[in-house]
């Protein structure tokens, strides 16, 4: 079985399932095994590349709705600079 060595901020080095990642565009979301925390890491393309040969599904089309909700992100931060 393909194992996955990532870190959370928490509890450090840890070990995951390839059922246990998610892609996202530009990221990677995992729970943590150890603190349940939900923990996302950016993802260069060099990172897809490899979790995605490692058997993680590719992310699919992005929707509208996670679009406007982007838009809505974009809009918090820039109110919060």
């Amino acid at each position: 079985m393909t194992t996955i060595r990532t870190t959370c901020p928490d509890c450090g080095t840890i070990e995951l399932t390839i059922g246990q990642v998610t892609l996202e565009p530009g990221r990677y979301r995992f729970d943590c095994p150890l603190c349940d925390t939900t923990r996302l890491h950016p993802a260069s393309a060099r990172t897809v590349s490899i979790l995605v040969t490692c058997g993680v599904p590719p992310v699919g089309p992005i929707t509208e709705d996670e679009i406007g909700l982007f838009v809505m992100e974009l809009d918090v931060q820039a109110v919060e600079l």
